[in-house]
């Protein structure tokens, strides 16, 4: 049965920071910039969410907030990143019910100072996403495998290539959330790459790995060598994934993405005996398996949100650098670089 934990319930405990999670912030507003800009954060007002949150599918993380509004988001710049200027690129929560036409609606029309707005493509009326790119109104162009079910296996499934033409064309990039790790699916990505060598691309969550690898390491290569991509960070909180994508990419085509609000769970990694890679949180969320959670809650008796983890990820990387390049790295990935990808 799913437990019935009401959403102020989800934001009270996330506001609720630990003796460790305060230490953290603090190191983080003497180290971090004093503008920021969030390539990859999410927003959909209540009135566009399709149901209550404890009829949403249980397995998915990303059900944990099933509705997220501007006042959210702005008690979240408050709390969590003090003194601090955060510009956010924002694009609807990628939940099957969504209301996302009158969404993508609101996204557009908020002022600047409240967010920059990314399309939210559907898959299954490319007219619509076309016409929506053309308009102008956006900086970049996101679309999800899930919105097909069942799930995309290929990114022609959900990018259509009338779009990507046209997405080239204008200069548009798009921010890919492939459909399985990058060194699952290089094939694919590298087709569409060759389809549309002009193409801007900004593969989410660095290309969906978890942790480094020599075959991670050998995608990363690959395609390093097309200077139309980059990465961007959300949910990466591995120091090892970032420092490769560093080490072949470069600082200058590395984005800090925070996947707000689902940062602000608390949770870690784990590798299930039997289901393989798995996030063990300390609370017990919605989504979490409860039999699992009992056998497997000791491993989190410490976890602090996981937005101050990949935080910790991209400064453990910076730090790797040579001294004279940590400075102009640590700008590039948290404003500069996203500022001359999508506002150029």
């Amino acid at each position: 049965m799913v437990p019935k934990i009401s959403k102020d319930a989800y934001m009270d405990y996330a506001f609720q920071f630990t003796g460790e999670e305060r230490h953290l912030q603090n190191m983080f507003m003497d180290w971090l910039p004093d503008v920021i800009l969030d390539s990859h954060a999410h927003l959909l007002p209540e009135v566009f969410a399709p149901i209550r949150l404890e009829d949403f599918d249980c397995t998915r993380v990303a059900s944990t907030f099933p509705s997220y509004s501007l006042e959210e988001s702005n008690l979240v710049s408050a709390a969590f990143y003090p003194n601090k200027k955060l510009i956010r690129q924002r694009f609807v929560l990628p939940l099957r019910g969504v209301n996302f036409r009158g969404a993508n609606n609101y996204i557009k029309n908020l002022p600047s100072s409240d967010g920059l707005p990314v399309l939210y493509g559907l898959p299954d009326d490319i007219e619509y996403t076309i016409r929506e790119m053309q308009s102008r109104c956006y900086v970049a162009l996101k679309a999800y495998s899930s919105y097909i079910d069942p799930p995309a296996t290929k990114i022609y499934q959900y990018f259509a290539p009338e779009v990507l033409d046209v997405a080239e064309a204008m200069g548009m990039p798009i921010i890919l959330h492939l459909p399985s790790p990058i060194d699952v699916c290089k094939d694919d990505l590298h087709q569409v790459i060759r389809d549309f060598p002009r193409l801007r691309v900004v593969l989410a969550h660095m290309g969906l790995v978890r942790e480094p690898s020599t075959d991670i390491s050998a995608a990363f290569d690959g395609f390093a060598a097309y200077s139309n991509i980059s990465m961007d960070t959300s949910m990466v909180i591995s120091a090892g994934v970032i420092k490769s994508g560093l080490d072949t990419f470069g600082y200058k085509r590395i984005l800090f993405g925070s996947d707000e609000p689902l940062c602000l769970i608390r949770a870690n990694e784990y590798i299930h005996p039997k289901l393989g890679p798995r996030l063990i949180t300390e609370y017990p969320y919605h989504w979490v398996n409860q039999a699992e959670h009992r056998l497997y809650r000791h491993l989190v008796d410490d976890v602090t949100h996981i937005l101050w983890q990949a935080l910790s990820a991209i400064k453990e990387a910076v730090d790797l650098l040579p001294p004279e390049l940590r400075t102009r790295a640590k700008e590039n990935i948290f404003f500069r670089n996203a500022i001359e990808l999508f506002h150029s």
